[in-house]
């Protein structure tokens, strides 16, 4: 795959023509041709929800404090959604399935539901967290920060 390529030629290795792909999955992200973003998101929202759920009996356990509960999300879970996030182009509307995704699972883990009508701004204050959306941005920051710094 060639990403934003001034030059149109094929690639050749020996006199063996490489082929071309539209996506393809490296060290866990996936990488597409136009850059990153939407499908890259979708699969780390995927892995992110799937190991949630592998942690399910921990999340309705009664003998672990909130407190814990709430570092073991920031630690096991968090990091799965954000990983390679610093390489995503995103909008407003992955900014907003970023942040549902970070409210429907603190919801869950401290058993609000909707009928209790907590707005994410008081979730967020209660769990003393911040929006996923701002964190993406602050990893892209950092990973721009250290690129010109090299």
């Amino acid at each position: 795959m060639t990403i934003t390529a001034k030059s149109q030629e094929r690639i050749t290795l020996d006199v063996q023509e490489i082929g071309e792909v539209e996506t393809f999955n490296y060290l866990g992200p996936t990488i597409c041709k136009e850059g990153g973003g939407m499908k890259d998101l979708k699969n780390r929202l995927s892995k992110a929800r799937g190991a949630f759920d592998k942690l399910k009996r921990i999340w309705k356990s009664k003998s672990i404090s909130k407190r814990t509960k709430l570092r073991l999300f920031k630690t096991l879970v968090v990091p799965i959604l954000l990983y390679g996030c610093e390489t995503w182009k995103m909008n407003k509307g992955d900014d907003k399935r970023n942040d549902v995704f970070h409210s429907k699972f603190l919801r869950r883990i401290l058993k609000i539901e909707w009928k209790d009508q907590v707005t994410n701004r008081e979730l967020l204050e209660e769990t003393g967290m911040k929006p996923l959306s701002k964190e993406v941005k602050w990893q892209y920051f950092k990973a721009r920060q250290t690129a010109t710094l090299q």
